[in-house]
């Protein structure tokens, strides 16, 4: 069998793209490729080519704006038969509205540091939409950034800056990643011409930034919006999607405001958004030419976000001291009735807590909660213990344990840290 291959490029151009493959030497007399708009590769089309020392390929006259499935295999012809080999892993590539040519960069910038930039050619009346997602590649497994963060400027082919847009990274650190998105001269058409994007540097931190341009000539006329779904507060669902243009709405409105903690439209046009608390609401989505879409939205109970430890015990009033410092969107209700307290190495030392009434801390908030025991404290150290007891989180009730490192709670059969 002829020896496998895989896909290592995908190019996106006016008419189409070009693929390029690891070429093959040995074994191999040529390729195929086969292409799709269906990620499982029905109705695709294949193309041959027949010699092993070709490893690229343009395929044009193509739909524009639409996502294409490719994969490439090699063959070995003997005796005037084709024997091929497996095909190489499905890859995906987008191409680009019709008149505009789009580039991808990635980029290692200092600070305060220009990048090359990508050259834009409109061949008709279009916007620009810059889509930049920015990484700290610092040596530091854990760096802050303190200041600044990322511009993108836009110039014409007369070197005129008509766009000049900040991002604020301060705060961030190398744990996290962002995208950000930035649509020229507040979604006017800009006229045939070229124009040049590029990114600065503004922060106080190696970034590792790739930029991402395509071109539009309307805003989006319709979307394909669920009419309902469902999903836990503080987790991101998808509410749908704009189509034939550049993702622009004219208003995003929800029915019950003090549920949302987010929203937003990628520059693929998904409109996702993330809730604080459970109930149910309505979101409303108005495009530019009036139409409107509703989505029932049911935000079910989210998961607790807190941390708590045990920080001491007092011998003489006998009660454990647990911190609590809330980190979530709702209060957190700590139910010290029905409590024990266990010692995993000696069980005759273990407690039960007294009656005692439930405490809440608020988002935002840090207490210290004390459990007071039942007998005499026979323990030298407050560390070799758990308690075992129950919070409240959104109406929700769960099992919880907490030592002096940490806590978890009990979610269906599996336990799960307290603290995103």
């Amino acid at each position: 069998m002829s020896p496998r291959t895989r896909v290592t490029g995908l190019y996106s151009n006016n008419t189409g793209f070009t693929v390029k493959w690891l070429k093959r030497t040995t074994q191999v007399s040529g390729y195929q490729i086969r292409y799709s708009r269906y990620s499982s590769l029905s109705n695709a089309r294949y193309l041959t080519v027949q010699t092993y020392n070709t490893n690229s390929k343009a395929i044009s006259k193509l739909k524009t704006n639409q996502n294409y499935y490719v994969q490439v295999r090699t063959y070995k012809t003997v005796n005037g038969s084709k024997y091929y080999s497996e095909w190489s892993d499905k890859a995906r590539v987008k191409t680009l509205i019709k008149g505009c040519y789009a580039g991808k960069r990635y980029y290692a910038l200092y600070t305060n540091n220009d990048s090359e930039g990508v050259w834009i050619t409109l061949n008709q009346n279009m916007m620009l939409q810059q889509a930049v997602t920015a990484a700290i590649h610092n040596d530091s497994s854990r760096y802050k950034i303190s200041s600044g963060g990322f511009r993108v400027k836009v110039y014409d082919d007369n070197w005129n800056c008509i766009q000049n847009d900040y991002c604020s990274l301060k705060g961030m650190t190398d744990e996290e990643t962002w995208s950000a998105w930035f649509y020229t001269d507040n979604y006017k058409l800009l006229p045939p011409g070229d124009y040049y994007v590029k990114i600065v540097n503004t922060s106080n931190a190696k970034l590792k930034v790739s930029l991402t341009v395509n071109g539009y000539s309307q805003t989006a006329k319709k979307a394909s919006m669920k009419k309902s779904c469902s999903v836990r507060s503080g987790y991101e669902v998808k509410l749908g999607k704009l189509t034939e243009g550049l993702p622009v709405v004219k208003s995003i409105t929800f029915s019950k405001k003090s549920q949302v903690l987010w929203y937003d439209i990628d520059a693929y046009g998904n409109i996702t958004a993330c809730f604080k608390r459970a109930g149910t609401l309505n979101a409303k989505v108005t495009l530019r030419n009036g139409k409107a879409y509703t989505t029932k939205v049911v935000v079910k109970p989210g998961d607790p976000d807190f941390t708590a430890y045990l920080v001491n015990y007092n011998t003489r009033d006998s009660y454990f001291t647990v911190k609590v410092h809330n980190y979530g969107y709702n209060s957190v209700t700590i139910i010290r009735s029905g409590s024990k307290i266990v010692d995993c190495d000696y069980r005759s030392y273990d407690r039960y807590v007294k009656s005692l009434s439930s405490v809440v801390v608020k988002p935002g908030q840090t207490k210290y909660i004390r459990f007071y025991f039942k007998g005499r404290p026979t323990w030298p150290d407050y560390d070799d213990f758990t308690i075992y007891s129950h919070i409240r989180y959104e109406g929700v009730k769960y099992k919880w344990h907490v030592w002096d490192e940490d806590s978890v709670f009990k979610l269906g059969k599996s336990w799960h840290g307290t603290y995103w």
